[in-house]
């Protein structure tokens, strides 16, 4: 995939914490972001979007672009996206 060639990639907690181990730094964005995304009346605020929230404070932690194939994601609050290059 051109996107991550000579790239890291990495997974969010939820799908591997033993990858990106869940310190008090990333609860702590992760608790913020749902903060944030409440008052802002983003989605990932919601309860259904716990896991994409995950996903979104690992991408903030790491300070690395997330490529989502999913919307919930457009606009959270210090979250950087890239878009997958079109085939």
């Amino acid at each position: 995939m051109p996107l991550i060639v000579g790239r890291p990639v990495f997974i969010s907690f939820q799908t591997a914490a033993e990858t990106v181990h869940s310190g008090l730094d990333l609860v702590g964005i992760y608790a913020r972001l749902r903060v944030e995304c409440e008052r802002a009346g983003h989605a990932l605020s919601q309860r259904v979007h716990d896991a994409d929230r995950r996903v979104t404070a690992t991408a903030i932690r790491l300070g690395i672009p997330l490529v989502p194939n999913d919307a919930v994601f457009r606009d959270a609050p210090g979250l950087v996206l890239e878009a997958a290059p079109a085939a």
